[in-house]
């Protein structure tokens, strides 16, 4: 933090430097870089905050959600706390990548895919789904961390259960080297908006759940 401080303060003019005509200039400017820097530093934390202050409620709403009877509308709402708690852990891997606290190290994809599929089978097959993993290979590696990875593949399956239509099959496939691919039976994205894919919240059609496609 210390070091990224001192890379703005370089981007300052100091004031001794200056003609006194142009100083009232130069320190206004340099105001208003100490207030966007101060209002970047608490954006950051209110994020970090957030994320973990939620963490609490989401597992309340979980537990009251699992005493509902079976239902289409208790999948609905365990859809979207799982949707909830996947993007709090993602808001806490934004801000230990940026403090650096990420350590990262190999990571077996196979292990991974079939931990996320067994823990999602009964969301998806609750959705009207069946789901399948299928590996050409019994351990393929890659470097990263664990845990982020294990998250946006849960992302990923999220999403298929989301907008597959309700029915056919969720397949992770995992091969070698290193690729995972999931695919759904759903009508995917029409060809013009795929290059749209990876803007942030953009959707083909205004919903009142999920930061995702429809």
């Amino acid at each position: 933090m210390q070091q990224h401080r001192y890379r703005q303060a370089r981007h300052r003019l100091p004031l001794q430097i200056v003609p006194d005509e142009v100083a009232p200039l130069v320190k206004a400017v340099n105001d208003a870089l100490r207030r966007l820097d101060e209002g970047y530093e608490r954006h950051k934390r209110f994020l970090a905050d957030a994320a973990h202050e939620l963490r609490t409620p989401i597992a309340i709403l979980t537990t009251r959600i699992e005493t509902l009877p079976p239902g289409p509308e208790k999948g609905r709402l365990v859809e979207d706390i799982a949707r909830l708690s996947t993007l709090t852990d993602q808001l806490l891997d934004l801000q230990r990548l940026k403090q650096r606290l990420v350590r990262p190290g190999p990571v077996d994809l196979v292990t991974l895919c079939a931990q996320v599929v067994g823990d999602l089978a009964p969301m998806a097959i609750e959705a009207g789904y069946q789901i399948s993993l299928r590996a050409d290979v019994e351990r393929t590696d890659t470097w990263g961390d664990g845990g982020s990875l294990e998250r946006v593949v849960i992302n990923l399956v999220q999403n298929a259960i989301q907008h597959g239509g309700r029915q056919g099959t969720i397949s992770v496939a995992v091969r070698s080297p290193s690729t995972i691919e999931i695919s759904d039976q759903g009508p995917g994205i029409p060809s013009s908006e795929r290059e749209r894919i990876f803007e942030p919240f953009h959707r083909l059609r205004p919903l009142n759940r999920g930061a995702d496609w429809a």
